[in-house]
């Protein structure tokens, strides 16, 4: 079974990394938050999607934002086209 099938994707609160690296998950598109934060979206092989916070904007005051935090999660049926 695939490393990420065993994991329960649902609940992520921040994606599983190594060395910088998020196995299985493929970028998608980036965007800008309105604390000046950038996210991207990305999907796993499995059709879910997920919202992350990518890189930190100095002047962000929103405690809770961490590199990697997963900001949104869309199962496979709420995605167009999946």
């Amino acid at each position: 079974m695939p490393f990420l099938a065993r994991l329960r994707i649902s609940s992520w609160t921040r994606v599983p990394e190594f060395l910088g690296w998020s196995p299985g998950l493929r970028f998608a598109r980036g965007h800008r938050l309105p604390c000046g934060c950038l996210a991207g979206i990305y999907w796993t092989w499995s059709g879910h999607e997920f919202d992350v916070l990518d890189a930190r904007c100095d002047s962000c005051r929103l405690e809770g934002h961490r590199v990697g935090l997963v900001l949104s999660h869309a199962g496979p049926a709420a995605r167009p086209g999946a």
